[in-house]
C-alpha cells in the first residue's frame, strides 16, 4: 500500500522517527533522544488513547540493578563517578520522561541525560525515560514506568490500533508528525 511513497517537509525527507510503543503520548525529539539541535519542525508530542493490542510487559515494566552492576554499566558507557552513594531524577519534559539524571559518587557527581543514562542501563531493561518510580535505596535502583523506546515520531504499537481501527498508512503517519508533513509518491 506504501510502495513508492515518503514522508517530507517543505521537500525535504524527515527523519522518520520510530519507537515500539509511547507509553500514552509521544514527544519531541529533544526531549526523546536529547537531540542537540534546533527542535526539528516536523515533530509533535501526541497524547494516545489506552492501547489494548500493546503488550502488558511494554505497558508497565520494571528494572531492577544493583549498585555493583550499575557502577559497571555506568563506568562502560564513559559515566565514572566511582562508588554509587545517590542518583536521582533532576528534570523530567513536557511529558513526564526524565531529561536529567544526578548521580553522585565516591569521585564527585555527574548530570547526564535521561536517554544517555537509559542506554547505559541496557535499553532493553529500562525500555524507556517514561517512568513513574525511581529510587535509590539499600545499595540497589528500582525503576518502573511505561513504553518502550525513546518516544519520538510513530509508536508503533499505537500505529497498529490505528491500522485495526481502519486508518490509513497516510492517516497513521499524519497522526505522529505536524502539520506541514506530506506524503508523496515517488515511484511505483
Amino acid at each position: 500500500m506504501t510502495r513508492g511513497e515518503v514522508m517530507v517537509y517543505d521537500n525535504r525527507y524527515v527523519r522518520a522517527w520510530f519507537h515500539a510503543y509511547s507509553g500514552g503520548v509521544t514527544c519531541q525529539a529533544k526531549e526523546g533522544l536529547d537531540y542537540q539541535e534546533e527542535e526539528p519542525p516536523f515533530t509533535k508530542s501526541v497524547e494516545l488513547p489506552d492501547n489494548e493490542y500493546a503488550p502488558d510487559d511494554v505497558k508497565a515494566w520494571e528494572a531492577v540493578y544493583d549498585a555493583d552492576e550499575l557502577q559497571k554499566m555506568l563506568s562502560d558507557a564513559g559515566i565514572d563517578v566511582g562508588e554509587i552513594s545517590n542518583i536521582a531524577i533532576a528534570e523530567r519534559g513536557p511529558t513526564e520522561r526524565i531529561t536529567k539524571i544526578k548521580i553522585e559518587g565516591s569521585k564527585g557527581a555527574e548530570m547526564v541525560s535521561g536517554p544517555q543514562f537509559r542506554l547505559a542501563l541496557d535499553s532493553t531493561r529500562m525500555q524507556s525515560t517514561l517512568v513513574d518510580q525511581f529510587q535509590f535505596a539499600d545499595g540497589q535502583l528500582r525503576i518502573t514506568g511505561t513504553g518502550y523506546g525513546h518516544g519520538v515520531g510513530l509508536s508503533q504499537w499505537d500505529a497498529f490500533k490505528m491500522a485495526k481501527d481502519g486508518k490509513s498508512p497516510e492517516e497513521i503517519v499524519k497522526a505522529f508528525f505536524a502539520e506541514g508533513v506530506e506524503i508523496r509518491k515517488i515511484y511505483d
